[in-house]
């Protein structure tokens, strides 16, 4: 689980949350001067009414768990559907399979299920990215997904637990050599292929651990540097551009298929009894009506036992009385 500060969490929050910041940051400015208090970037929010109003609370906020990662939609349906809330699972939208999200915290409601949030757009040619926006328009949506149907992008946290026992610390030996007009180039990962930015001349981060690959190519982990985090510079050849992709198979997708005209209200009704807790065991999910025509039911075969058996013992009764006054 991934820890922040306090403030951390609350700043980018408040900044939209109206009246109450004024208040909170005054809070959050005050924990920043206690001396211990944890260091951290500025983490963002999404804009999504379930996670805001937990958040306003410290029980709730502590419910949700920094996660900040890259994913494609994975469906078992071909599709996944998108709630408004957790807990309800009252289904907003859908996604067809192969869609990048970006999932900054999960939760797990009452049930054992896990749930992601995500913030997206679609654009003009009706495509979904992800978004990082806060605005008035409709074209930017949240909602929660269900992490059990998304296959993980793979990233450099996912790199360094496949690679931990080859990555050393730099004891500050290690340093990033430039020459005069080189442009130091940042990679997602050693041999992903994907660069995702670049530092001006003689720009030159810390580097915090090492890594070398099987070509003998020695890679620095940057964990940040001027709001660049979590990134990997080639430190044999640090301003290339096409060095050797060595990035894993991605994991097994299932092909998109359509995506129904009319929603199914809640999880309940899409899934029925394919709708699994946190342990994987099916749990049936029968709708209220059923819930109350099957209570109706045991209740009129109750009533009628007991009216059957009242007649018996009353027919019992009678019998041994017709005996008795006959024997007389």
């Amino acid at each position: 689980m991934k820890k922040v500060s306090l403030t951390a969490r609350l700043l980018p929050g408040l900044w939209r949350r109206g009246k109450k910041a004024a208040v909170c940051l005054a809070f959050a400015a005050a924990l920043a001067s206690v001396p211990g208090t944890a260091r951290a970037d500025v983490i963002w929010e999404p804009d999504d009414p379930f996670y805001t109003e937990k958040c306003m609370g410290e029980a709730g906020r502590n419910e949700f768990v920094l996660n900040e990662r890259n994913y494609f939609t994975n469906g078992k349906l071909g599709y996944l559907y998108v709630t408004d809330d957790p807990e309800k699972e009252t289904i907003a939208d859908a996604l067809e399979n192969g869609v990048r999200v970006f999932v900054s915290f999960t939760y797990v409601n009452g049930e054992g299920e896990e749930w992601g949030v995500i913030q997206y757009e679609r654009g003009e040619d009706g495509q979904i990215s992800p978004s990082y926006r806060y605005g008035e328009d409709d074209s930017v949506k949240t909602g929660w997904i269900r992490m059990e149907e998304l296959s993980l992008i793979y990233d450099s946290e996912e790199f360094k637990k496949d690679h931990q026992g080859e990555i050393k610390n730099n004891d500050g030996t290690v340093e990033i050599q430039l020459e005069p007009g080189e442009e130091l180039q940042y990679w997602s990962y050693p041999g992903s292929g994907n660069i995702i930015g670049n530092a001006p001349d003689g720009d030159k981060p810390a580097i915090a651990e090492i890594y070398t690959d099987e070509d003998g190519e020695q890679w620095g982990y940057v964990n940040y540097h001027y709001g660049i985090r979590d990134v990997w510079v080639c430190i044999t050849r640090p301003s290339a551009v096409d060095l050797p992709v060595r990035a894993p198979s991605p994991q097994e997708q299932v092909a998109p298929a359509e995506i129904p005209q009319n929603l199914p209200e809640t999880m309940d009704d899409a899934l029925g009894e394919k709708h699994v807790g946190k342990e994987g065991t099916t749990r049936p999910r029968a709708s209220t009506p059923a819930v109350i025509m099957t209570v109706i039911g045991l209740v009129a075969l109750a009533a009628g036992s007991s009216i059957g058996i009242i007649a018996f013992i009353y027919k019992k009764k009678r019998e041994e009385a017709e005996e008795e006054s006959g024997s007389e």
